[in-house]
């Protein structure tokens, strides 16, 4: 599918003697402070592109990369302590026609419930940490803002305390092919992957194995099929030759995963987290494992049969589930 076709929508640690001991496990020290260090503060003539981080602090940088005008916006969680330790962060791809404040949350998109967006500011706050939106020229995505994603990682760890190790993308719709267009083209730029109610491109894919792939769908998604987004989990897998089977992951009905993963609340009393219902529809996802350099894929089938679009904005789906919940649960440990 070439670009044109995406305007539909959005979319461990061995010692060395001569007396080997057994390795165990160690739980990790908590980070050290750094002497003498002083966490920044906002100033009112700040450069939003250039200024370091602030805790608890929303920012919009524009700036001009390739001849373009390009922009993107910072979320930092309240908890943010440069001073702590490097905190991980994730870039989070819009879809067509939406722009990055509405992924964000701070714009209403169409007629969906506000105050949410993707839900990654949501769990940003929870975890701790630093989640950013990029802005697509006209809403939309190329395979040649690849480059622009790249960039937009490489002035974050540059602004703040951010892991370069612990960095990932994800995205939907159209977002979602942005996210597999960067997996394949520089899979190594990203610890780990999440596609929504996206696909790939007809080029075919490499892949990387080591950077774990979650993608979800809808089987009545009525802007991106369905099987275009079981032709591009597979592709990945076979291209990262994925042997194995991991148990399956089940959120709501009978047995759901306690995790905290499904969205409670809403635009007026605020959202948050919380275990899925038992009563809830279930959505399930199939883990394959054994990929090439350890990496796993994790595809979700979520249930929206009753949500607009055929279920295309997955951010609302029958089960409630959190998608940036339950993909951060899946690849945080992950690190390059």
């Amino acid at each position: 599918m070439r670009t044109s076709a995406l305007l539909l929508l959005g979319i461990a640690l061995a010692a060395c003697s001569s007396k080997k001991e057994p390795v165990t496990a160690v739980t990790p020290a908590e980070p050290v402070p750094e002497a003498g260090c002083e966490a920044p503060v906002a100033g009112p003539d700040d450069d939003a592109c250039t200024a370091p981080l602030v805790a608890g602090t929303d920012r919009k940088c524009s700036y001009t990369f390739k001849g373009k005008k390009r922009s993107f916006l910072v979320h930092v969680p309240s908890s943010y302590d440069a001073c702590a330790g490097k905190v991980p962060l994730v870039v989070d791809a819009h879809g067509a026609t939406e722009t990055a404040e509405m992924h964000l949350g701070t714009e209403v998109f169409r007629s969906f419930p506000g105050g949410l967006g993707s839900g990654w500011r949501l769990v940003s706050d929870k975890e701790g940490f630093v989640s950013v939106f990029p802005q697509g020229i006209g809403n939309v995505w190329e395979e040649a803002d690849v480059d622009f994603v790249l960039d937009v990682k490489k002035k974050l760890v540059a602004l703040g305390s951010i892991d370069e190790g612990r960095t990932y993308l994800t995205g939907i719709s159209n977002g979602g092919f942005l996210t597999y267009w960067t997996a394949c083209r520089a899979g190594n730029g990203f610890a780990g992957y999440a596609v929504v109610a996206g696909a790939a491109n007809d080029a075919g894919c490499t892949g990387n194995g080591a950077a774990p792939l979650v993608a979800f769908h809808a089987e009545g998604d009525s802007v991106v099929p369905a099987r275009s987004g079981d032709a591009a989990v597979k592709a990945w897998s076979d291209a990262n030759t994925c042997t194995g089977t991991g148990p399956t992951l089940k959120f709501g009905g009978p047995g759901t995963d306690q995790r905290a993963v499904c969205l409670a609340g809403g635009p007026d009393e605020g959202w948050s987290l919380t275990p899925c219902s038992a009563s809830a529809p279930e959505t399930r996802c199939e883990v394959k494992t054994g990929c090439a350099g350890g990496g796993t894929v994790t595809y979700c089938k979520v249930n929206a049969g009753s949500q607009p679009v055929g279920g295309h904005i997955l951010y609302f789906n029958d089960t409630k589930l959190s998608l940036a919940a339950v993909s951060w649960e899946l690849f945080k440990a992950a690190k390059l």
